[in-house]
């Protein structure tokens, strides 16, 4: 059974630029500072490696093939 995911709580918050009304209730997970929002990735973070569990030699392949498609003259 999969775990459930974390859910991000939800905090109203509105702001007006240039006189355009915008309203963000995730703003509060750009504070990097918090200890909130790192208990929040952390928790997504478990989330992701519980899900991803059994699939490390997929995951393993699939990033070898993307390298192997690179060009070692490619530049971003």
């Amino acid at each position: 059974m999969r775990p459930a995911p974390p859910i991000a709580k939800r905090v109203p918050k509105t702001d007006v630029v240039h006189g355009e009304r915008r309203e963000d209730e995730y703003s509060w997970l750009r504070d990097k500072n918090s200890p909130e929002v790192t208990a929040y990735l952390e928790a997504e973070n478990a989330y992701t490696d519980a899900v991803m569990k059994g699939s490390e030699a997929f995951q393993d392949a699939l990033y070898k093939e993307m390298l192997a498609r690179i060009k070692e003259d490619d530049s971003t």
